[in-house]
């Protein structure tokens, strides 16, 4: 609770909770943010990406958790400019909450909602960039596919001269989604989530009773062998022409308290897999996966690129 803040999304619960996760989820529906979004991480990506070196190694995972430290620190400044504004206009996330009527919405609750929509992020999308690039070395096939693809579609769109959109990046790039997607899934960067029983809840014959706590381990459903083939080996391909929104598949949680910002860590993560496999060729050191307590790559898996060259 103190980490987190009393007025956090993930604390509060009713009516407030669900307008708040309303809003937030509502944000990424408009096309005119979702280009300025896709534009602003573009941005970070390639300023980063512009200062690697080529004889020391690169940890993707610390590259990108840099730059969510520089956006988070911001939220603050932006709400009490935008308050100062008060223009009335919808432009971001931080408008929706500010122009909403509600009286709850006070200042603190604005922004310790906007960090718990990016903390989360800072953690789990940079080791999400990191496990991509770490099954994709560990599978030639799958690489040369994903680099094929990117690099198509970055020379159709230098053959238009036109910038990439929240589209390109999604269903422009459809293997590169299921990379994402079979990431997500063989990772398991959140384990789980626990919930707390309102009232008394029976599933399957089993009595939860009012006030106890259910942890939903994510990680045992993920690698069933009921439900998918060889669930230990990295197979991108079983999510080609796949439905993947259902009960056997929740590396975002489910029900009310979906995370909201599950589109915006796939485009995060579509961002940097294009650009860095149309940039660089590069060879990863040896090194695995840590599971407990948390997931993490041991060595921080050292990566040494060396930038490509188009004629």
């Amino acid at each position: 609770m103190e980490l987190m803040g009393k007025s956090s999304i993930l604390v509060i619960n009713g009516s407030l909770q669900r307008r708040i996760h309303g809003l937030i989820g509502s944000f990424f529906k408009s096309a005119t943010l979702k280009s300025q979004i896709t534009a602003e991480m573009e941005r970070y990506v390639m300023e980063s990406m512009g200062r690697w070196r080529e004889d020391s190694p690169i940890y993707i995972q610390d590259e990108a958790k840099n730059a969510k430290r520089k956006m988070v620190k911001i939220i603050d400044g932006i709400i009490q400019e935008k308050r100062g504004c008060n223009e009335g206009v919808t432009k971001d996330v931080v408008d929706a909450l500010l122009n909403d009527k509600n009286e709850q919405l006070t200042d603190e609750l604005i922004a310790e909602n906007m960090v718990d929509l990016m903390i989360p992020g800072e953690d789990s999308v940079p080791l999400l960039m990191s496990l991509a690039i770490k099954y994709l070395s560990d599978c030639p096939a799958a690489l040369t596919q994903l680099t094929e693809e990117n690099i198509k579609l970055k020379k159709h769109k230098e053959k238009l001269k036109e910038p990439f959109s929240w589209n390109d990046y999604g269903s422009s790039l459809p293997f590169t989604q299921t990379v994402i997607t079979e990431t997500l899934r063989m990772g398991n960067i959140i384990t789980g989530v626990m919930r707390k029983a309102m009232k008394d809840v029976e599933i399957k014959g089993h009595l939860i009773p009012k006030g106890w706590c259910v942890f939903a381990y994510f990680r045992s459903v993920h690698l069933d062998d009921k439900l998918y083939d060889f669930p230990y080996q990295f197979n991108p391909w079983r999510w080609q022409d796949k439905e993947i929104n259902n009960g056997n598949f929740t590396p975002f949680g489910g029900g009310q308290r979906l995370c909201p910002g599950l589109d915006l860590a796939r485009l995060e993560t579509s961002i940097f897999l294009h650009h860095f496999v149309t940039q660089f060729r590069w060879e990863a050191e040896d090194d695995s996966i840590v599971n407990f307590p948390t997931v993490r790559m041991k060595r921080r898996m050292p990566v040494w690129i060396k930038r490509r060259r188009y004629s």
